[in-house]
């Protein structure tokens, strides 16, 4: 099964998939420049239409991709590369990311985990390199992000929080990602983030 040689570059023509059970485009019109806005609404699309998702699921999804890119674009096996120093998120998105982490948590009736728990993970995230302010971030357009992320934090807060930026992986405000349960938090990732991960984060 063909595979993307790069997630974190936009393919000729963007990223755009035909779902055979449903027999709709996603998206419906144009595509996606970005590769894990595209899955994810691949996703939702199937969860909508009671599509089950198996293992292969973005391995099919990459391969019908590839069907019609050379060598330049894809590869006839293996895993794709994940992008050199994470995927790129910009506060817009980094907003977007951790409010849909909010509205997960709440239709799960989730609780935030212990607040030692999520001290423990951001002792992790504070020395990772992917521990990066967004794209285009400064203070008078955080506010949106950082509300996103209390909602999320339940008004809890670590020592660790001030050296707290967002996670270049999820896309998501880390103030807000070390306090949600990993069952939810997995369950947002693509497999080519999952295989972005560094070796000690406590994702995995």
């Amino acid at each position: 099964m063909r595979s993307l040689n790069n997630t974190g570059v936009t393919v000729p023509g963007g990223f755009r998939w035909f779902c055979e059970d449903s027999k709709q485009w996603v998206p419906s019109a144009g595509s996606f420049n970005n590769y894990i806005e595209f899955i994810h609404n691949c996703k939702k699309h199937c969860q909508a239409n009671n599509i089950p998702i198996g293992l292969n699921w973005e391995q099919s999804i990459q391969a019908q991709l590839c069907a019609t890119l050379d060598s330049d674009w894809c590869n006839d096996g293996g895993f794709p590369i994940p992008p050199l120093g994470g995927y790129g998120f910009n506060v817009a998105q980094v907003t977007e990311g951790t409010r849909m982490l909010a509205q997960k948590m709440i239709s799960a009736r989730a609780r935030r985990i212990p607040i030692e728990e999520s001290t423990a993970r951001a002792a992790i995230c504070i020395d990772c390199a992917m521990n990066q302010a967004p794209i285009g971030c400064s203070s008078c357009n955080a506010s949106a992000m950082n509300a996103a992320a209390n909602i999320v934090a339940e008004g809890f807060s670590t020592v660790h929080d001030a050296r707290l930026r967002s996670c270049k992986v999820s896309g998501f405000s880390l103030k807000a990602k070390i306090n949600v349960p990993l069952d939810i938090l997995l369950e947002t990732l693509t497999e080519a983030q999952k295989n972005t991960l560094p070796d000690k984060c406590w994702l995995k």
